[in-house]
């Protein structure tokens, strides 16, 4: 939902403002979203890899 939002925004800007975003910028918020999400994920899924269950039994 998060990335839909964004390429939403960036799609109908121009139509409702009437003005274009910088591309320039709209590359930088690109790259730094996606590796922020990879940043953000990898550790999780590197425990994954590793064996840890995403859920513990608790019957307390």
């Amino acid at each position: 939902a998060f990335f839909g939002m964004f390429s939403g925004l960036y799609h109908w800007f121009p139509k409702m403002f009437g003005r274009y975003m910088n591309n320039t910028l709209g590359y930088i918020h690109f790259w730094v979203t996606i590796v922020g999400a990879y940043l953000i994920f990898w550790p999780m899924h590197y425990q994954g890899l590793a064996g840890m269950p995403r859920r513990y039994l608790d019957k307390s």
